[in-house]
């Protein structure tokens, strides 16, 4: 399994762990769903996608696992 964290350029570290905001375009295109990984709050992203190279607004907030 790739290290889905490399595709993304805004991501978020918290006390609470780790996570980025994700467009239902980035999304389809890296053919992203919930793993062993990371988990997406699907319809609940606010800002923009955290995809290098991406400007859409977000659509998801994804959850990477410790």
């Amino acid at each position: 399994m790739k290290n889905i964290k490399k595709i993304f350029d805004d991501i978020t570290v918290n006390s609470e762990g780790q996570w980025s905001q994700i467009c239902e375009s980035c999304r389809d295109k890296h053919n992203l769903t919930d793993s062993d990984n990371y988990s997406i709050d699907y319809n609940s992203g606010h800002g923009i996608c955290g995809v290098e190279g991406c400007e859409n607004e977000s659509d998801h907030y994804i959850d990477f696992k410790q």
